[in-house]
């Protein structure tokens, strides 16, 4: 493997890491959602978190609070007093933020003042704002410069780096052009880490006999850009599960942490079901009669499997939030919570197998417990 695909591996950790920054949940009031083409205005304000879902999107007021937004079209020329996610096609960030920003997308464009650390993910970054602490960037094209507080970390394939750096920088690309003048730091490309690696005995590149086929192997820089993909788009998907049924996620939480007897019965129960579905639905599919009903507890066990087991990861996430004293009912900050710890330890061979089937075993349990003591009420009443 070489020296860059190694770091390409090692610096993908902080894009996944530094989303455990929504760990630090801060007291809030009820979270504003909109799921329709959205605009605030520059003479508004939403005194809240604030959750965005639909095609357009343009924020030209003040968030107080943090602000998440998975659209189409994305503009931000107001102010955000805490974190800025994003993940769109075309992002336009020109406004100011005290926190973090973390922007996901096909093209990207950063004029704007980030209090703290800023992370883009692109096909296209164009960078020329102010970060007040580090910057990581992972983009086939750029086009940066502005400044940059502390450390930068730049991957790039075809890229301008002209940015003024008052830390250490890290930039590995194929094809890249960099003003060093302006880097107060250190500058690690691809040949010094390798240097370095050389004067502590360790050789990247060896030479590989020619005659010998070559077999593709899964490698981390692979199994992490597979990750941080899965993030993203699970997290979209279990953000709008939980906006759309907030009552229903609420339930079926309860089914999983409200207490170590309600976790143990949904583990036991769902993966009960699990084993016992194969041979139920290859019985049901046997008659005409129950082939539809087939059809239908396999989508339903097919769904729960793939998608019930955000409802677990928001409960393990809400768990995590109590133990770090953070009070209230944070369901979006859960999810993001629990989906990263999702994502680390399924990059754990073995582990990430076995808490995967746990996931998917409770989910289907505590589904079914939670739609059997509707079925009790409803007979009671």
């Amino acid at each position: 493997m070489s020296i860059s695909k190694r770091l390409l591996s090692i610096l993908a950790i902080p894009l996944l890491t530094v989303l455990i920054g929504i760990v630090a949940a801060k007291p809030a009031n009820a979270a504003e959602f909109h799921f329709k083409d959205y605009t605030l205005n520059q003479d508004q304000t939403v005194a809240d978190d604030l959750y965005i879902t639909n095609s357009y999107t343009e924020i030209n007021g003040l968030v107080q609070g943090d602000l998440f937004v998975a659209a189409t079209d994305v503009k931000i020329t107001g102010t955000v007093t805490g974190d800025v996610y994003v993940v769109g096609s075309n992002i336009t960030f020109t406004g100011n933020t005290y926190g973090n920003l973390i922007a996901v997308g096909n093209d990207i464009s950063v004029q704007g003042i980030i209090k703290a650390n800023a992370y883009t993910i692109g096909s296209t970054v164009t960078f020329s704002g102010n970060v007040e602490m580090d910057y990581v960037n992972i983009a086939m094209r750029t086009s940066l410069t502005g400044s940059v507080g502390d450390d930068a970390r730049f991957i790039t394939s075809d890229g301008t780096i002209d940015t003024l750096i008052k830390g250490d920088l890290i930039v590995l690309g194929s094809k890249y052009s960099l003003q060093e003048e302006k880097v107060t730091g250190n500058i690690y490309d691809s040949a010094r880490i390798e240097n370095i690696a050389k004067d502590q005995g360790v050789i990247f590149d060896k030479e590989v006999n020619m005659n010998t086929p070559k077999v593709y192997t899964t490698n981390w820089t692979d199994k992490l850009f597979g990750a941080l993909f899965s993030f993203c788009s699970l997290s979209l998907v279990g953000y709008v599960m939980i906006a759309s049924a907030p009552v229903k996620t609420g339930k079926i939480m309860a089914k999983v942490t409200g207490s170590p007897k309600d976790f143990i019965f949904s583990l036991l129960i769902g993966f009960g079901i699990l084993v016992v579905a194969p041979v139920a639905l290859l019985l049901l599919s046997i008659s005409l009669v129950g082939l539809p009903l087939a059809f239908f507890v396999f989508g339903l066990i097919l769904f729960l499997t793939v998608f019930g087991q955000l409802w677990v990861e928001t409960a393990f996430g809400q768990e995590i939030l109590h133990l770090l004293k953070s009070e209230g009912y944070r369901p979006f900050k859960s999810l993001a919570i629990g989906r990263l710890i999702s994502v680390l330890v399924g990059l754990v061979p073995f582990v990430g197998f076995f808490y995967s089937v746990t996931l998917m075993s409770t989910a289907v349990g505590a589904f079914v417990r939670m739609k059997l003591e509707a079925w009790n009420k409803g007979k009671k009443k």
